[in-house]
């Protein structure tokens, strides 16, 4: 037996703020949250700037040998707003697909009584003069899942209910 140690407490507390906002409140603070959790051996880092242009900046290797995902996550305090319809993300990629998560904050995977809400960010490798890709994210596109795996029942139907207000 593999014993880990991660400590998830002290990537939250050296959380990196951004200069990104939702809806005009203070900056967002982007945390890691690697497959440590589980024994994993992905590596990750995350910055606000590459080569001068401000956001988020995302790298790692992800090692699929006893875990196999890597994150950054940034709570926003009071949800969205309720008549929140999308989100628009600028973002430059790198050819492979994403995922984007929203949670309520309540303990989700295979044990949490509550999903995660999860939409497919596929990208483009663009060279460092192409423009910025622009994505809009309907939230009804968005789907329940617990631990990365969809939640809809067979017929494409779910039990739960996307409340934009409770996203945290």
């Amino acid at each position: 037996v593999r014993m880990a140690r991660y400590d998830r407490a002290a990537n939250v507390a050296a959380a990196v703020p951004s200069p990104l906002t939702l809806n005009g409140n203070k900056p967002l603070e982007w945390h890691r949250l690697d497959d440590g959790v589980m024994g994993g051996k992905s590596e990750t880092v995350h910055s606000t700037s590459l080569d001068g242009r401000d956001g988020i900046h995302f790298t790692g290797h992800i090692n699929t040998s006893g875990g196999g995902f890597a994150s950054i996550r940034a709570p926003f305090e009071n949800g969205l707003l309720a008549d929140t319809t999308a989100l628009r993300i600028k973002f430059r990629g790198d050819g492979k697909k994403y995922k984007v998560l929203l949670s309520d904050g309540q303990p989700s995977g295979p044990w949490g009584g509550s999903p995660s809400w999860q939409v497919d960010l596929p990208t483009r490798k663009l060279s460092s003069n192409e423009a910025a890709q622009v994505e809009i994210l309907p939230l009804d596109s968005f789907i329940p899942s617990f631990g990365g795996r969809s939640a809809l029942k067979k017929e494409g139907r779910s039990k739960f209910t996307f409340v934009a207000s409770e996203m945290k």
